[in-house]
């Protein structure tokens, strides 16, 4: 039997940013995950969802979907958008309203192109309908269409991308139930869709196509939630309009609708706004995280039975988070560190294998997000440290034999998810059965007197 002699060194500190996700994403209509890895890798979890994970299963830990790489995604309530490194667009998951694009109505569990050309560059997702937008700044919609959420000035369902309008300066889209609100390269910004609350900023009526949202040219970014919409200027000042059922206004009151963009606040430090489905989260330039709107399942972080904050409210003490992603029924954010916290209510698995089923606060932290840097190992080996693996790849049993002794020896799968773990070894030998295992590459981590040490190993 041949042997693999392999140099080692200590386990990397955690979350080494190379190895982490790009990209990620939960669903604000529905309850899964996705990311995409800094290899362009795409990543789901969580909720079937008529195959909204592109492959099928109800993963507790990160799958991904298919060997290509990909430059972005949007997640509906059970569809899912993505573009490819080559610019070509795919769809999968429910297609009961036609919002896959492929010109039927039948779902879709796993990947399909939609059309031919290789020119996108954004998607986003509403709850049953998809937008995208072209390299030359087109932009085109699909699917539900009831509430004229498509922009198209009709209600009729649409089965493939259609374009909207002529204009060629549509630069982001963010959506929530049946409404849109679009950022144009010149700043301004536009609405249109299910009015009804005054989420569109324009009265209280259907809007069938695009319109501008006032004459203001400074606006830098926007974000919708269900029936409200939100937006930051360049003076870094917050802005809102529509719904107020839940406090998501932020201006202290109950219940009464704003029909135009009404500042939030005095504030003129916000740094990124981004609402969920009832909820708001807000980064300021210190890196601290605010919050407001629903609680009711503690997305905002706090004990469920406080339900709505009308006003921004701190959350927790710390001040080194980057980047807020807001879902359905929990708020992810992730600090400088690159670790990922996640706080609300868990129901199939959208936090990952880490979380029971139900609510979870204050934020906690997601074990496993950069797992593949958390157990990485070194390029560069360390002298004397010569440990014995074979045979690698391995089908039945792995032996270890290390120069000195083991205290523990623990194996995990490539997502961070630990699933052997032999405590006490006391031995300079140790072999280890993957029989039970499926293919993939694994990794074993190995607990000295003085140090840790790991190596991947590929089950055949």
């Amino acid at each position: 039997m041949k042997k693999t002699l392999i140099t080692l060194t200590v386990i990397l500190g955690q979350l080494s940013s190379s190895q982490c996700f790009k990209e990620f994403s939960p669903s604000k209509t529905g309850r899964y995950t996705a990311g995409i890895k800094t290899d362009g890798t795409l990543w789901t979890w969580g909720e079937v969802g008529y195959g909204a994970l592109g492959n099928n299963l109800q993963t507790s830990s990160p799958t991904q979907i298919t060997s290509s790489t990909w430059k972005n995604f949007s997640l509906g309530r059970h569809h899912t958008l993505a573009i490819k490194s080559d610019g070509t667009l795919w769809a999968w998951g429910l297609n009961n309203y036609k919002q896959i694009g492929n010109g039927t109505n039948v779902n879709q569990p796993v990947p399909v192109q939609i059309g031919t050309d290789s020119d996108w560059s954004f998607v986003m997702t509403s709850e049953y309908s998809s937008f995208a937008i072209k390299t030359n700044g087109e932009l085109w919609s699909w699917g539900s269409n009831g509430n004229y959420g498509l922009g198209l000035g009709t209600k009729t369902e649409v089965s493939v991308p259609t374009r909207v309008g002529t204009d060629t300066d549509w630069k982001k889209l963010s959506g929530g139930g049946s409404h849109t609100i679009a950022l144009k390269n010149n700043g301004s910004i536009w609405g249109w869709g299910l009015n009804a609350s005054g989420q569109v900023g324009a009265g209280n009526t259907f809007v069938k196509t695009p319109i501008q949202i006032g004459t203001d040219t400074n606006w830098r970014d926007i974000s919708v939630g269900y029936k409200s919409s939100f937006g930051i200027k360049n003076d870094n000042t917050i802005w809102a309009w529509g719904d107020n059922y839940g406090g998501q206004m932020g201006n202290g009151g109950w219940g009464a609708q704003i029909y135009t963009p009404t500042q939030v606040g005095t504030d003129n430090n916000w740094k990124t706004i981004k609402a969920g489905g009832y909820q708001i989260v807000a980064l300021k330039y210190d890196n601290t995280l605010w919050g407001w709107g629903s609680n009711g399942l503690s997305e905002l972080g706090g004990y469920h039975g406080t339900l709505n904050y009308k006003t921004p409210i701190r959350i927790g003490l710390d001040s080194d988070w980057k980047n807020i992603y807001p879902g359905y029924a929990a708020t992810y954010a992730e600090k400088n560190d690159n670790t990922m916290w996640v706080t609300g209510d868990q129901c199939c698995n959208e936090f990952g294998s880490n979380f029971s089923s139900g609510k979870h606060y204050p934020l906690a932290i997601i074990p496993g997000y950069c797992a593949e840097s958390v157990l990485a190992t070194s390029d560069l080996p360390k002298k004397n440290d010569i440990i014995a693996f074979y045979p690698n790849p391995v089908r039945d049993i792995l032996n270890i034999s290390l120069d000195s002794k083991m205290e523990g020896v623990e194996v995990y799968e490539m997502s961070g998810k630990k699933i052997k773990d032999y405590a006490d070894v006391n031995s300079f030998q140790l072999k280890i059965s993957f029989s039970e295992l499926l293919p993939a590459t694994y990794i074993v981590k190995i607990k000295t007197k003085n140090e840790v040490r790991t190596v991947k190993i590929v089950k055949e």
